[in-house]
């Protein structure tokens, strides 16, 4: 796992208080705020997000809704 790598949202003392790197990772994962995938922290898009088809994957990933996350419904 890859540390060092947080939400923009989040401070520096926001991970303090939670106890550190691996803490925080825990935390995005248990509250499906955000995923470590391929080495990049990668947000879960939000079920209540309406997004077209050709819009940008709320995820981050860059890639059109309907290439990536909209596959998987």
């Amino acid at each position: 796992m890859k540390y060092l790598m947080r939400l923009p949202e989040h401070s520096g003392s926001f991970i303090r208080e939670l106890g550190g790197w691996g803490a925080y990772h825990t935390y995005l994962s248990k509250k499906e705020i955000a995923n470590i995938k391929d080495g990049e922290l990668v947000r879960i898009p939000n079920s209540n997000q309406k997004v077209g088809r050709n819009e940008p994957c709320p995820c981050g990933s860059g890639r059109k809704n309907k290439k990536c996350c909209q596959k998987r419904s």
